[in-house]
């Protein structure tokens, strides 16, 4: 689906980041989080999405700061950033994979696309550090559990199984959304090559996806019960480009 020529990990963040007008003139947009940032901004180019909890930036990663509980919605505040300007539809994300320590299965990063940062609307792709499971869900604005519609048919909270199992550090994910269709790659630090996870279609709204535009972004997930911390599990570069 798409272009064939997709933006490899090695040519991800040369430079800083991008410049907002860079982001308007040419839909991309890369980085590498060299600057520290509580929250994440890289000169106003990520803005905070409603009622989700933020990203910081430190030595090279981001992670995100959910805790897993307390306000503003307990289980379901994912650590949400989005771009701040265009108007994205088609787009490829890419991004490196970070792990500095432990972690247990109900930990995720996640790759976002046609965020509504005003709404807390978007679609959401995630990589659970166990390797369990990638999961696909509109998130229709709200934290409630009830707030999620999954687009493919879970068994045991589980729709795609990841390639090789549990994420490693220099992991690479990839990830499209397309018209109506998402998609999802892993390619292992050793360089195999782009591995398929699996791919859904929101068919929703008149045969089509719900959402038809929207921002990219970067998102992670901490359970309730305490799997990480967060900072353990977090991203190294992040590359978004309109296809």
């Amino acid at each position: 689906m798409g272009r064939a020529n997709f933006l490899r990990p090695e040519s991800i963040g040369r430079g800083r980041y991008a410049a907002t007008a860079a982001i308007a003139a040419a839909l991309s947009y890369s980085t590498t989080f060299a600057a520290t940032e509580n929250p994440l901004s890289e000169s106003g180019n990520w803005v905070h999405v409603q009622d989700r909890t933020d990203f910081r930036s430190t030595g090279g990663v981001a992670y995100g700061l959910q805790t897993g509980s307390g306000p503003p919605g307990g289980t379901y505040d994912d650590s949400i950033m989005c771009l701040s300007s265009g108007t994205w539809t088609d787009v490829e994300i890419v991004s490196t994979v970070s792990v500095a320590g432990a972690i247990t299965d109900f930990c995720e990063l996640e790759h976002i696309h046609r965020c509504n940062a005003a709404t807390g609307q978007y679609y959401e792709i995630n990589l659970a550090k166990s390797g369990q499971y990638c999961n696909f869900y509109r998130a229709e604005g709200g934290v409630a559990l009830a707030n999620f519609t999954a687009l493919a048919t879970e068994v045991g909270g589980v729709q795609f199984a990841i390639p090789g199992g549990a994420v490693n550090d220099g992991d690479s994910f990839r990830t499209r959304m397309v018209g109506d269709t998402l998609t999802a790659w892993i390619n292992r630090n050793a360089g195999a090559g782009w591995e398929l996870i699996g791919s859904v279609s929101d068919t929703s709204t008149g045969g089509h996806a719900k959402y038809s535009s929207g921002r990219p972004g970067i998102g992670a997930f901490i359970s309730s019960t305490g799997s990480g911390p967060l900072s353990n599990y977090r991203w190294a570069d992040f590359s978004a480009t309109a296809i």
